[in-house]
């Protein structure tokens, strides 16, 4: 049996259940690409900001398991805003050093991917490798949308440029990562957009045939994609997610890891 488990981080430093609707969300449209490769739900993992011990709940993973995080990981997050809480959990700190092999910097303002990866960007694309993100101030919608871009060979700064688009869409990104089973975790798979409406509408955007165009193999190596899309949102809230059948999307990065 292969058992499928949830890590669940919080933006507060509290205990809310409500924030688990969003990723459970997300959880769900991916559940039936997990449930078809084998997979049956077990149970989550919550790592929740005041946990005292940092070695609780502690789970004996089969060699076969799967944990999917939903939630950008809080890589960079220590003095920004908007921010994802760390615990300190050793299920955790071995999560960040896992992404802290693909980014230089990972956060809800910025996103830079570290110089393996930049050069690996498709052409046509060579300018995302650092990303910033509107936070509180995009006029086109509420959507964690490009603010500026930059490509690679800069350094951190990494010159940064306006995005400009003469479409009224907004567009903002998203990843899915896999990691081999490595040290005390199961095999993980991280499905994250930078904000959480971005999150879902990668989701719907895998469901919809991305998983099968991109052969995602969960034993395969650990690799990263990084996808591009619109994230035009009706302006009268609609009832299903429909509309996301006619964003455009494109695939900017497809890469092993190791």
């Amino acid at each position: 049996m292969k058992n499928l488990y949830r890590f669940q981080y919080f933006t507060t430093d509290d205990f809310p259940f409500l924030h688990q609707v969003r990723d459970l969300a997300i959880f769900v449209e991916l559940s039936n690409i997990l449930y078809k490769a084998g997979y049956v739900y077990k149970d989550s993992f919550l790592n929740y900001p005041k946990m005292k011990d940092k070695q609780s709940g502690l789970i004996s993973f089969g060699k076969n398991d799967l944990m999917i995080l939903t939630t950008r990981p809080p890589y960079s997050d220590k003095v920004q805003k908007r921010k994802i809480y760390r615990t300190g959990h050793i299920y955790e700190k071995q999560i960040l050093e896992q992404i802290g092999t693909c980014f230089i910097s990972l956060s809800r303002h910025v996103v830079f991917l570290n110089d393996k990866l930049a050069v690996q960007l498709k052409e046509g694309f060579k300018d995302r490798a650092s990303i910033a993100f509107y936070v509180y101030e995009n006029k086109v919608n509420k959507s964690a949308g490009y603010r500026e871009i930059s490509g690679y060979g800069l350094g951190v700064e990494r010159n940064w440029k306006k995005w400009r688009t003469e479409s009224k869409t907004q567009k903002s990104c998203a990843f899915i990562i896999f990691f081999k089973k490595q040290g005390i975790l199961p095999k993980m798979l991280h499905v994250f957009g930078i904000g959480g409406e971005e999150g879902l509408i990668f989701s719907r955007i895998l469901r919809n045939g991305l998983w099968e165009e991109l052969n995602f193999n969960l034993n395969g190596p650990s690799r990263i994609v990084m996808v591009e899309f619109e994230v035009h949102v009706p302006e009268k809230y609609p009832t299903n997610m429909d509309f996301i059948e006619k964003l455009n999307y494109d695939v900017i990065l497809d890469a092993i890891i190791f």
